[in-house]
């Protein structure tokens, strides 16, 4: 791991580097256009920062995700141009910052080491009503590795190899299903999702208590949120994370126990985002009534009959021209 004036920096390198990489574009700069998922204990490749303007046609720049001798997590080193750099270095360099990696520590510890990020970790903690002492069987890695295939349906949706990466989305040959990861708090896989790739069937296991999907994501990808943004499906949840924006996915419009559970995650504002049909006009409703004392609540509405979704393969420029914003 990564540290940083000897606190660790918890958060894998990749994801890490991935932030990096949101936060420039939100700032309108090209720098890291590509980044390469790094194979179990290999480097990470990516377009060099330091030579060409960041703008080489192919990663040249590798950066260390375990500690080899005299060479720390986090060390850039450039095939191209020869650069050598720390993490911390590297950030300050992305940022216009020349100051020896003092930007880039501060970076690191303002979005991986917050106060508020450990606190409201204890939040996402909160006991189920009238539960009883059963242990919770987490899905298997084998049985996940038996789903890592990737089907051109996916595609179709608009996700990309970094999403398929991101939530290890797979494909079931023998159902012909694409299938979802959907973690607990812990990050351990509660079940699978999957949506026949040939008709609109979705599988969820039996008697299954709906969590909010992709919690754990926009907590670990997005610590220091102040907003969260709520969705029916996970297609529609997984395509605001193509967006960067941290979303949830209710598997509908809002369950009581989900509806309990969003009121006391110390988000400060809200961004509802379900289909603009019937279900979402009174699912809509129902999440402002029950948030409003709660946080800001605001409403992101696709033209009638349409989801988030439709819009996947729209730029991020243009996405949310599609919707229309109330509060």
């Amino acid at each position: 791991m990564v540290v940083v004036d000897g606190v660790p920096i918890l958060t894998d390198i990749y994801h890490v580097i991935l932030t990096l990489q949101r936060e420039l574009r939100l700032n309108g700069s090209p720098l890291l256009a590509t980044i390469k998922p790094p194979k179990e204990g290999a480097d990470l490749m990516l377009t060099c920062p330091y030579h060409k303007h960041g703008m080489e046609s192919k990663p040249s720049c590798g950066i260390t995700t375990i500690t080899k001798p005299n060479v720390p997590v986090g060390t850039l080193y450039c095939f191209s141009c020869k650069t050598t750099a720390s993490l911390p270095e590297v950030i300050s360099h992305c940022f216009g910052k020349h100051d020896g990696g003092a930007f880039g520590k501060g970076w690191l510890m303002e979005h991986f080491v917050s106060v508020e990020g450990t606190s409201r970790s204890e939040l996402f903690n909160i006991p189920a009503r009238n539960s009883k002492d059963v242990k919770q069987n987490y899905i298997t890695e084998e049985e996940l590795s038996s789903y890592r295939f990737i089907h051109p349906y996916l595609y179709k949706r608009g996700m990309t190899d970094e999403l398929i990466e991101m939530f290890d989305l797979g494909y079931d040959r023998q159902r012909k299903m694409v299938t979802f990861p959907i973690k607990a708090t812990n990050g351990k896989v509660l079940f699978v999702a999957k949506r026949s790739v040939n008709t609109k069937f979705f599988y969820l296991p039996k008697d299954l208590e709906k969590p909010l999907c992709y919690l754990y994501e926009a907590r670990k990808y997005y610590p220091d949120s102040k907003e969260l943004y709520i969705c029916e499906s996970l297609f529609n949840a997984l395509t605001m994370y193509k967006f960067w924006f941290p979303a949830v996915a209710c598997l509908g419009t809002g369950t009581k126990e989900q509806i309990e559970q969003l009121k006391y995650l110390g988000y400060k504002k809200y961004i509802i985002c379900l289909d603009n049909d019937s279900a979402g006009d009174k699912g809509r409703e129902r999440l402002y009534n029950a948030l409003y004392k709660y946080a800001l609540v605001e409403f992101l509405i696709p033209p009638k009959g349409k989801d988030v979704n439709d819009f996947a393969n729209d730029s991020r420029e243009n996405f949310l021209n599609n919707f229309s914003k109330s509060c």
